[in-house]
């Protein structure tokens, strides 16, 4: 009953982590299949820290533009541009943003946080996102009209059904500048390929600088063939400007998904070890519950001196056709069975067979075949019996049970001479 309960559980384990295995990679397969809305298999990325180089933020984007005209002149480099938000980075950074015309005090600004980046011309062409309508140029400077560009979500959030461009923004409760929708975005993912899709904006650096932006490059083959160059051209513009090792946009997406693989993983592996261990008791009851209804022996059951009595009684009842055997004949016998003491066991059990056949009667010579081979049978038993017996028992309790055998033996002898 326990045996079973235990197996039971066991078998139950193993199903709900295999269970639980399949549906984290059922998971991990459907958010591999979400397009993320950006070309991640193209695009390499460094951060450049103008900060760190003792840069004001204002005199930051001119240095950016000379160093993307660097970049973009390499071969083998189709567009480049800034951002300080990398996606699948972790990082989402919100402001309040509502329509013009809706009120928005101080204690309700969370309830219009919209994530934003801010990023430089080009930007949407180098990560594959179409736009309808305009990208950022440089004529969008400090001194321009403010703009700003949205994306899909946020556009059917306030503008349902109609063309959001040319629609104007506030991003703060208080007085301020409004931001005219120049361009639309398609969605995209930001943070995770399972994320729920949210509104998202983007602002310009030229009219927002930043110190502290990632470059963005999309080669026309592989990423980390242009990795060196790339890194080349932005010492050749400012070597004190500090930049990090270069890395593709498909590393993002991976490790934005990694706690899902290693869970997925360790599931699938606990969850096979535990339907082995499941199967393997399984088996073991199994074996054990028809081991139990399976009739033993009755040699099993018995002892060593059982069987001595019983060979003694199958003796007597052939003694009678013994009774012809001279006393020559017995005491010849009496002496071959003394001298199996100071043999090796397996050695006294073969001629101990051969003296009781002898026993039943020298007549027995010219049996039939069929005689022959159960004497063999009864042989290949007794060997059989002498291993087990071995491998149950103490070496010095097995020889005491041999010796009784014997002295039995002797006995039986020693009353048929008589």
């Amino acid at each position: 009953g326990l045996r079973r309960g235990l197996v039971i559980v066991q078998v139950a384990l193993s199903a709900v982590l295999l269970v639980g295995a399949g549906l984290f990679l059922r998971t991990l397969v459907s958010a591999l299949s979400v397009a993320p809305g950006y070309d991640i298999d193209r695009v390499l990325l460094t951060t450049v820290d103008f900060g760190a180089a003792g840069i004001a933020p204002p005199a930051a984007p001119p240095m950016g533009e000379r160093m993307l005209a660097e970049v973009r002149a390499i071969p083998g480099v189709d567009a480049a541009a800034f951002g300080n938000i990398v996606p699948f980075s972790g990082a989402l950074v919100s402001r309040p943003a509502a329509p013009e015309s809706e009120p928005m005090s101080s204690d309700s600004e969370n309830d219009f946080l919209v994530p934003y980046s801010v990023v430089s011309p080009d930007y949407f062409r180098t990560l594959g996102m179409g736009v309808r309508g305009r990208d950022f140029t440089t004529s969008d400077g400090p001194q321009a009209p403010r703009v700003m560009i949205i994306n899909d979500t946020l556009a059917q959030r306030h503008w349902p059904g109609q063309d959001p461009i040319g629609k104007r923004m506030k991003l703060s409760a208080a007085a301020g500048p409004l931001y005219e929708i120049v361009g639309v975005v398609s969605d995209g993912k930001y943070v995770s390929l399972t994320e729920e899709q949210h509104p998202y904006m983007y602002l310009p650096w030229l009219q927002t600088p930043r110190p502290r932006v990632a470059l963005h490059v999309r080669a026309a083959g592989a990423p980390s063939a242009v990795a060196g160059s790339v890194r080349n051209a932005l010492r050749a513009v400012n070597s004190e400007v500090p930049t990090l090792a270069p890395r593709t946009l498909r590393d993002y997406v991976d490790r934005s998904i990694g706690t899902q693989r290693v869970v997925a993983r360790l599931l699938f592996v606990f969850g096979a070890v535990a339907l082995v261990v499941a199967a393997v008791g399984v088996y073991a009851a199994t074996e054990r519950t028809r081991g139990s209804r399976r009739p033993r022996r009755a040699s099993r059951r018995s002892g060593p001196a059982a069987r001595v009595a019983e060979r003694g009684a199958r003796e007597r009842r052939t003694r009678g056709g013994n009774r012809s055997r001279t006393g020559a004949e017995s005491s010849h016998r009496l002496d071959a069975v003394r001298r199996q003491r100071d043999r090796p066991a397996v050695l006294r059990r073969r001629r101990l067979c051969a003296g009781a056949h002898d026993v039943r009667g020298s007549a027995d010579s010219g049996a039939p075949r069929h005689s022959r081979r159960s004497t063999r049978r009864i042989e290949r038993r007794l060997m059989r019996f002498r291993s087990l017996i071995t491998n149950l028992f103490r070496r010095d309790r097995v020889e005491r049970d041999l010796d009784a055998e014997l002295r039995a033996y002797v006995e039986m002898l020693a009353d048929e001479k008589v």
